[in-house]
């Protein structure tokens, strides 16, 4: 209630309407979220009651988040591919995905300008990476440290069971749980401004244009009033609770803009005049294209990309396509590179990466294809083999009459699988990339290495041989032993005497895997991105399919398929696989078909 004069008062139960300035209470340890230590969530009533604003920032984290993390094949081994898939496929105790966590943490930082992740580090070193939603954290005044606490609006959040102090991520200092923070320009706050900032008062316009419209079909159109008491002029205390139940009976759970003016008249009656100018309906629905118009502004997007129709926008194919590459370019490729060094810092790589949501094709009119392209690019466009490649397809493919000796394979109930990769080592182009390396493969699910097998090995048999007689058998440098029976003996597997003997503990484990085998084998598997089939597969993809799915072979085995065919043209099938394919989506042909070989890491049951 805003007092006017000593007998008139004015109800307006309004918001935020000026931007919130964060600065530190000296009676607090920690710095408040707004005036109220309350503006996440005036933000969050924003995104959930703006049609447009919430539309807009679900499509931005749409567009962010794309088609979800890769790895780059390029500049990484076999192991580190291993590694960093493992990381994508579960980053914490929950088994939430990268893709989960990105996704919460691009939520925030549009909607709040900022976002969190809590830091787990194990002793081994391993990260677990948790989504701390930012509203639930709190700066502390000194800048070193950020509290967190499930409720900030009880009286002593501090005292709350929840309340917690947590330092920040440094990548130089050890830290058992931590909080990393990324947030946009705070220009010297505390907390950052959303970067729709400029527009909170259109944002907040348009959650009231919509609150306006509801409150006037339920009130039958009729709006504001001036109540005017007439029967003297009442006491502070008793004006407050007249207040109080005037906009408890008349104005509804999101109030109505009431005057109300108390004085003494002759006949001491009660007067409500309307205050409600006329068409007031038709203003608000003429402010409607200017609220949108700014919201749309400030969030630097098109209103066609954000799935939201303006009038005298066809958002024809071309304007989409031509949008989508402008928003892509200028908007989302730098959120993602954000994103990516983030992650890429923490994970201490730089082969994470964003794979961007598929482009809009374009079409092309027949008198263009005519003009531009060659009968064989014509064909191609169409989902037809280019001419000159259907004779190279039959060159390269697999005749009828192909068939797998019996003695290939190992039944699949004899070995128990470990991790499963499809094997990529050739590209559209029919460029060789980098065959897999299975040693490097097959240590990343042993426990212990070739060489600590070795030594293992050598101590059951000669519990007293001291360590230079170890390498000298192995023909290692002394280092080398040291340091493959340090790594043991952190694990517990060893532990070494005074007198600098080996002793072997867990007797019973180690010999169980020195006795275990772990091996890489294959099965030809459908691939991951493969378009739907239209025809059907080739006879040499469903009998490879159907065989390996009953047992798999090993690369030998796979070499030895080549000789089957008697024909000196057909491709390596471990490179090409079934031959030749176009793509019934993108037009284009492949040196491969629809299928691929998938890496199997198993161990062989004794």
């Amino acid at each position: 209630m805003i007092k006017i004069s000593d007998n008139q008062f004015l109800l307006n139960f309004s918001a935020y309407t000026e931007t919130p300035q964060f600065i530190p209470n000296k009676r607090k340890d920690y710095v408040e979220y707004g005036p109220k230590n309350d503006y996440p969530q005036y933000l969050d009533k924003l995104f959930y009651e703006s049609a447009n604003h919430g539309s807009v920032v679900r499509s931005k984290v749409d567009f962010i988040c794309g088609q979800g993390w890769k790895v780059n094949t390029q500049i990484t081994t076999t192991e580190q591919q291993v590694l960093l898939q493992k990381r994508i496929g579960k980053v914490n105790s929950f088994y939430e995905s990268l893709d989960d966590l990105t996704k919460y943490l691009v939520n925030d930082w549009k909607r709040y300008g900022w976002f969190a992740i809590q830091v787990i580090e194990t002793l081994s070193g391993e990260k677990y990476l948790y989504h701390i939603p930012v509203w639930k954290l709190r700066y502390h005044k000194d800048g070193q440290s950020i509290a967190y606490c499930d409720d900030w609006s009880v009286r002593k959040p501090e005292e709350h069971e929840s309340f917690q102090i947590f330092p920040f991520y440094s990548k130089h200092k050890k830290q058992e749980n931590s909080i990393y923070i990324h947030k946009d320009m705070c220009e010297g706050n505390f907390y950052p401004y959303p970067e729709y900032q400029a527009a909170i008062n259109w944002i907040d316009a348009d959650r009231n244009i919509g609150r306006f419209t509801s409150n006037s079909i339920e009130n039958g159109f009729h709006g504001g009033y001036l109540i005017n008491f007439v029967n003297g002029v009442p006491s502070v205390d008793e004006m407050e609770d007249i207040e109080a139940r005037v906009k408890e009976k008349l104005s509804g759970a999101d109030g109505e803009r009431i005057m109300i003016n108390f004085s003494d008249g002759a006949d001491r009656k009660a007067e409500v005049v309307p205050l409600t100018p006329p068409d007031l309906h038709s203003v608000f629905i003429a402010l409607r294209d200017t609220v949108q118009s700014q919201i749309f502004t400030a969030h630097r997007v098109d209103p066609v990309l954000m799935g939201v129709k303006t009038e005298g926008q066809l958002g024809g194919r071309t304007e989409v396509i031509e949008k989508t590459e402008w928003l892509t370019n200028t908007y989302v490729r730098p959120n993602q590179k954000v994103l990516e060094d983030v992650f890429n810092f923490l994970y201490n790589t730089d082969a994470l990466k964003i794979e961007l949501l598929k482009p809009i094709g374009r079409e092309m009119s027949e008198g263009l294809m005519e003009k531009y392209l060659t009968p064989d690019e014509v064909r191609a466009f169409y989902g037809y083999e280019p001419t000159a490649q259907k004779e190279a397809m039959a060159a390269c493919c697999f005749n009828e009459t192909f068939s797998i000796p019996e003695d290939m394979g190992t039944p699949v109930e004899l070995v128990e699988v470990l991790f499963a990769e499809e094997v990529k080592i050739i590209d559209e182009e029919g460029q060789f990339r980098a065959d897999i390396n299975e040693d490097r493969l097959r240590q990343n699910f042993a426990e212990f290495t070739d060489l600590q097998k070795s030594i293992l090995a050598i101590y059951k048999d000669n519990p007293d041989i001291l360590l230079g007689e170890v390498a000298d058998a192995l023909d290692k440098e002394l280092k080398v032993v040291e340091n493959a029976v340090k790594q043991m003996q952190e694990r517990g597997a060893v532990e070494i005497t005074e007198d600098g003997r080996v002793k072997i503990k867990r007797e019973k484990t180690i010999e169980r895997e020195l006795e275990e085998e772990i091996t890489v084998m294959y099965r030809y598997v459908k691939r991951a991105d493969a378009p739907p089939l239209k025809t059907e597969s080739r006879d040499f993809c469903k009998t490879m399919e159907t065989f390996t799915r009953s047992r798999l072979l090993t690369r030998d085995e796979i070499d030895r398929l080549n000789n089957q065919t008697n024909d000196p043209k057909v491709r390596d099938v471990w490179t090409h696989r079934g031959g030749w394919y176009t793509n019934p989506t993108t037009k284009r042909s492949v040196p491969f078909c629809r299928h691929i070989w998938e890496s199997v890491v198993v161990r062989i049951k004794k």
